[in-house]
C-alpha cells in the first residue's frame, strides 16, 4: 500500500511538472503582427517620426517624435491584442483609450485628419508600391 501511494505521488508530481512546463511559454508569448507585416508597422512609425505634421492627442499638439514615442508605447502595451498592421493602427494610432477622443494629424496647408484614416491610406500606398 505504501509503495502504491509513493508511486501515485510521483505520477502526480510528473503530471504537474509537465503542465507547468507547458504553461510557461504560453504565459510569455504575445500575439503580434505577422513577421511579413512588421516592415509595414515600422514604415508607418517611421512616417510619424519623420513627419513635419503635428499630431493632436486630447487637445494637445505634439511633433512627430513625441507622437512616434506615444504610438510605440501603445504598440508595446497592446501587443498581445495586435494581430495585423490594421489592428496596430486601431490600437496605437486611432484614438485615446482613456478619453475616446480621436487622434488627429495636422499637416501644413491641409485640413486636420483622423490619424487612423491617414495611416490606413499610407498603408495602402505602401502595399501598392511593393
Amino acid at each position: 500500500m505504501r509503495f502504491q501511494f509513493k508511486q501515485t505521488m510521483i505520477m502526480i508530481k510528473i503530471v504537474l511538472f509537465a503542465l507547468i512546463a507547458a504553461a510557461i511559454p504560453a504565459a510569455y508569448s504575445y500575439a503580434d503582427v505577422p513577421p511579413a507585416e512588421k516592415p509595414e508597422v515600422e514604415y508607418l512609425l517611421g512616417l510619424v517620426r519623420a513627419s513635419a505634421c503635428k499630431f493632436e492627442r486630447n487637445g494637445k499638439l505634439y511633433d512627430g517624435e513625441k507622437a512616434y514615442g506615444h504610438m510605440k508605447k501603445k504598440y508595446e502595451h497592446f501587443r498581445d491584442e495586435i494581430t495585423s498592421t490594421e489592428t496596430f493602427i486601431e490600437y496605437a494610432a486611432t484614438k485615446s483609450m482613456i478619453s475616446g477622443k480621436p487622434y488627429l494629424i495636422i499637416c501644413p496647408g491641409a485640413e486636420p485628419e483622423n490619424t487612423g484614416e491617414w495611416m490606413l491610406r499610407e498603408l495602402r500606398k505602401y502595399r501598392e508600391s511593393r
